[in-house]
C-alpha cells in the first residue's frame, strides 16, 4: 500500500516535469547503465581503458563474459536470470567495511534502492547472450521497483544534466583560452618561467609553487602575479620574504583558493584576516610563522578548511583546540 502511494507521488511530479513515467523507461539502458555509469565505469569501462581485475561492465556483452576471476560458475560477473550467482550483485550486496565490498570505499556508494533495481533486473533476465531491452511494464515491474526507479534521474533530466556538464566544461575551456597569452607573458620573467602552471591539462586552475625561489621572492616580484590571482586554486609560498602587506593585496583576488602554504614565513595575524574570508580554503600551512591564538580563531568561518599545520607558531595548544571547536572537521597538525 505505501509503495503504492509513493508510486502515485512520484508519477504525478514526473508528469508535471513532462519526463518519461518509471513503467515505460528502457530497464537496461535507461534504468541500469544509468546506475552502473555513476558507480561502476570509473574502473570498469572499456572506453575509458580501465579495466580493474579485467572486469569491464559498459556493455552487457563484456559483462557476460567476466573478469579475472571465472574459475567457475560462482564468478561470473553476470548470470542472466540468477543474481545469486552474478558476483557484480554479490559484492554491492556486501557490508560497506567488508574488504570485497564494491564500489571501494572512497568511491561514491551504491544507494538501497539502486541495489534492489540491479538485483531484480539480474533475476528477471532470460538466458541467453542477446540482450532484448524492454521496458520496466514490459518486464512485469511490480510496484516497489517502480518507484525505485522514480527515485532515479529520468532520461530527460539525464539529459539536462549533460548538457550542463558540457557547457561548464566549455565554460571551463574558455577560461583556460583566455589565460593562455597572460600565462605566457607572465613566464617570460624567471620568477615565474617554472613555477607558474595550470593545475592539470584540462583544467583551467592555476597553482603557484615558489620551492625554487625560496627567500629570492619578494613582495615586488610576487605582486606580478596579480594579473592571474583570481585563477590560482594552490599557492606555495613557504620560505619566502613576502610579506603581510603583499598578501593584503593579492589573496582577496584569490576566490578560487584551496591549498596555501605559508610556512617559514614572518607573515603574522594581519594575513589570517586576509585569509578569513577565502571561503573555498581546504589546507593551510603556518607552521613557522608568527600567528598567535587571537589571529587563528579568524579563520573560524571556514568551514570547507581540513587541515591546518601550526608547530613552531605563536598559537598554543589552547588557541589549536579553540578552532577545532569551531570547526570539528578540521584536523590541526601541531
Amino acid at each position: 500500500m505505501k509503495a503504492c502511494y509513493l508510486l502515485i507521488c512520484f508519477v504525478l511530479i514526473l508528469e508535471s516535469k513532462g519526463v518519461k513515467p518509471p513503467k515505460d523507461r528502457l530497464a537496461f539502458a535507461e534504468v541500469i547503465v544509468p546506475i552502473m555509469e555513476e558507480k561502476c565505469h570509473s574502473c570498469h569501462s572499456e572506453a575509458k581503458d580501465k579495466g580493474k581485475g579485467g572486469l569491464w561492465m559498459d556493455t552487457f556483452e563484456n559483462m557476460l563474459i567476466g573478469g579475472d576471476s571465472q574459475d567457475g560458475e560462482e564468478f561470473r560477473t553476470l548470470v542472466p536470470g540468477n543474481s545469486k550467482n552474478s558476483y557484480m550483485i554479490e559484492v554491492i550486496a556486501l557490508p560497506k567495511d567488508d574488504d570485497m565490498h564494491m564500489p571501494p570505499p572512497k568511491k561514491t556508494q551504491m544507494e538501497s534502492h539502486e541495489i534492489k533495481l540491479m538485483t531484480w533486473w539480474v533475476d528477471k533476465l532470460p538466458e541467453g547472450k542477446i540482450l532484448m531491452d524492454q521496458t520496466l511494464a514490459q518486464m512485469g515491474a511490480p510496484e516497489e521497483i517502480l518507484v525505485a526507479a522514480a527515485m532515479l534521474a529520468s532520461p530527460e533530466e539525464r539529459k539536462e544534466m549533460e548538457a550542463a556538464q558540457k557547457t561548464a566544461q566549455l565554460q571551463k575551456l574558455a577560461k583556460r583560452d583566455a589565460l593562455q597569452s597572460t600565462l605566457a607573458t607572465l613566464k617570460q620573467e624567471m620568477t615565474f618561467k617554472t613555477s607558474l602552471n595550470f593545475v592539470s591539462q584540462d583544467s583551467s586552475d592555476l597553482e603557484f609553487t615558489a620551492v625554487s625561489l625560496r627567500e629570492k621572492l619578494t613582495d615586488e616580484m610576487f605582486l606580478k602575479i596579480a594579473p592571474v590571482s583570481g585563477a590560482l586554486s594552490s599557492l606555495k609560498l613557504g620560505a619566502t620574504s613576502v610579506t603581510d602587506n603583499a598578501l593584503k593585496t593579492e589573496l582577496p583576488k584569490m576566490t578560487r583558493l584551496k591549498k596555501l602554504d605559508l610556512s617559514q614565513t614572518q607573515i603574522g595575524d594581519k594575513t589570517l584576516e586576509t585569509i578569513g574570508d577565502l571561503g573555498g580554503l581546504e589546507w593551510l600551512n603556518l607552521w613557522g610563522t608568527q600567528v598567535t591564538d587571537s589571529g587563528l580563531m579568524k579563520l573560524k568561518d571556514l568551514s570547507k578548511l581540513r587541515k591546518i599545520y601550526l608547530w613552531q607558531s605563536q598559537v598554543t595548544k589552547k588557541g589549536a583546540a579553540a578552532l577545532k571547536k569551531e570547526l570539528p572537521d578540521l584536523e590541526v597538525i601541531f
